[in-house]
């Protein structure tokens, strides 16, 4: 029954589009009323480069060694912010930042413009795994005669309250749940074979239940309310509370990106290819979000081209997704809301947290996308 439903939903979203293009405009954005709400996308270049993060108000970028702040409508630079070392990762958690460098991790206040504290544990490689507004998850790591690695909780001041030595294995990916209660960490191992685990910490560094997967690797975790979600190659699985594996999707084809908004919906992109292997130019490309109480396929929807980058909403209500040249804004029902298309190559998107406005970047500079 799922399946017949999903390939309804895949029917009607090709529908849709087909509908979409009609209408398409010469500008490059719709103007035609879709069954649900609908954006036309109008776009502008803007002198700004190395973009961060942008809300509906403030692009930040980073520049050499300094963070700076510009008005996102006009391009009028506000502030800077000095900075140790280049930006690698940027999370923007309301008024404060936390950026992940070679230096290891730094928190900075976007109103003051000052640098909190900074945050190493002396590994040879140190990154941010997930952030929250309460706590940041860090992964130290040292190449001696054995590796070792550590898993850090890192609080608003900057002090590690605990941390959980992980010896040979390696932090793959990790989230925080949204009520910030929990933490779910997966790690591989590779010895005389593969070992992937999956973690469920509380907040106090308790582990609530550790699961190990022999020769499969995990490729994403995420929360949906109280479940773990995890992507371990092309399945996707939900762990209930107390570590059962209570909903498992083999998908078809070859997972090749995924994004997951705050309220547990997860958007993936997968190639759909002969004998599952991705072949150039062979195969289809599907955007599938997955969400909701249940966790099952709400829709599916058929890409022309391959995905370059995949974004979701905080709210879990727009997915955007780009191809080449071309930026596609999907509604939680399937609708195809609003389409972008560019004369260059895209290198680069970055979304506000409601989806839309954006920042489509090229190697000649950048495109503010917003709705008209």
């Amino acid at each position: 029954m799922s399946f017949n439903k999903g390939k309804t939903l895949v029917l009607a979203a090709l529908l849709l589009t087909a509908i979409a293009i009609f209408y398409l405009a010469v500008n490059g954005h719709f103007t035609s009323n879709i069954e649900a709400e609908v954006y036309s996308l109008n776009g502008t270049p803007i002198s700004v480069n190395n973009v961060l993060s942008l809300n509906e108000e403030m692009v930040i970028t980073n520049e050499n060694n300094k963070l700076l702040g510009y008005n996102l409508w006009n391009n009028e630079f506000i502030w800077d912010i000095p900075l140790k070392n280049p930006v690698n990762r940027f999370w923007d958690i309301g008024g404060r930042a936390v950026i992940e460098s070679l230096s290891g991790a730094s928190m900075v206040d976007l109103i003051s413009h000052k640098t909190l504290w900074d945050f190493t544990a002396g590994g040879e490689i140190e990154r941010v795994v997930d952030v929250c507004k309460s706590f940041i998850v860090f992964e130290s790591r040292t190449k001696k005669a054995e590796e070792k690695c550590a898993f850090y909780f890192i609080n608003n001041e900057g002090e590690a309250e605990w941390n959980f030595p992980l010896h040979t294995e390696a932090v793959l990916c990790g989230a925080i749940s949204s009520d910030e209660e929990y933490i779910s960490i997966s790690t591989l191992e590779i010895s005389d074979y593969i070992k992937s685990r999956i973690y469920l910490f509380n907040k106090n560094g308790d582990i609530i239940w550790a699961k190990i997967f022999d020769n499969e690797i995990i490729t994403f975790i995420f929360f949906n309310g109280e479940d773990v979600g995890a992507l371990i190659e092309n399945t996707l699985i939900y762990i209930s509370p107390n570590g059962n594996i209570k909903e498992e999707t083999k998908l078809s084809g070859t997972v090749m990106m995924a994004s997951a908004s705050k309220e547990g919906h997860i958007a993936i992109c997968r190639k759909d290819s002969p004998e599952s292997n991705i072949v150039k130019d062979i195969g289809r490309t599907y955007i599938d979000l997955y969400g909701g109480s249940t966790g099952k396929r709400l829709w599916s929807v058929e890409l022309e081209n391959d995905c370059r980058h995949l974004n979701i909403s905080d709210d879990g209500y727009l997915v955007v997704v780009s191809t080449t040249n071309r930026v596609v804004a999907i509604t939680r029902k399937g609708d195809i809301a609003g389409e972008y298309n560019t004369d260059f190559s895209i290198d680069k998107m970055i979304i506000s947290p409601f989806g839309i406005p954006f920042i489509i970047s090229h190697e000649n500079g950048s495109v503010l996308v917003y709705d008209l």
